[in-house]
């Protein structure tokens, strides 16, 4: 991700910008008659989060802060690869690819730790949980299996 901070108080801040998400999935089936198939599909997000941090300790180098808001991510694309073995070798493998239509939005609650690299520009890293909520729009995804999910958030954040 990256992101712009505008700090409000001394330990209040509003931040938004551009977050990318990769979802990875790998399945296989058990082995039947020497014969297997396996799933892999590969997911690409770009969101945009609105965010409120509260900073708990804060340092001249490092910030220990806790996050809460919400992302709205359009999918990019779904590339799915499907693999047919026997006797544990490849004899067939297919490849799709296409666009992700609709809009994913989730509820993001978080614990991280910023480093500052200067006055204006950190480094986060930020544990968490998102709650994700299925509107009509939503593309079917893991997600939608279930609504909460840990994630990590990592990237630049612009202060200001």
């Amino acid at each position: 991700s990256i992101t712009v901070n505008f700090r409000f108080s001394r330990r209040w801040s509003l931040e938004s910008g551009l977050s990318y998400t990769v979802l990875f999935s790998s399945r296989e089936t058990t082995v039947i008659n020497h014969k297997q198939t396996k799933l892999n599909a590969k997911l690409q997000y770009l969101g945009i989060p609105l965010l409120l941090n509260f900073d708990i300790v804060s340092g001249e180098k490092f910030t220990w802060y806790t996050s809460f808001g919400a992302m709205v991510e359009k999918g990019l694309n779904a590339r799915y690869t499907t693999v047919h073995l026997s006797n544990g070798e490849t004899i067939n493998e297919v490849r799709e690819s296409y666009p992700l239509e609709g809009l994913d939005v989730s509820a993001i609650f978080g614990m991280g730790i910023d480093y500052n690299i200067n006055k204006l520009l950190s480094y986060y890293l930020q544990p968490g949980l998102s709650a994700y909520f299925v509107t009509d729009g939503s593309p079917y995804n893991p997600r939608v299996s279930r609504s909460v999910w840990p994630n990590i958030q990592t990237g630049l954040r612009f202060h200001f």
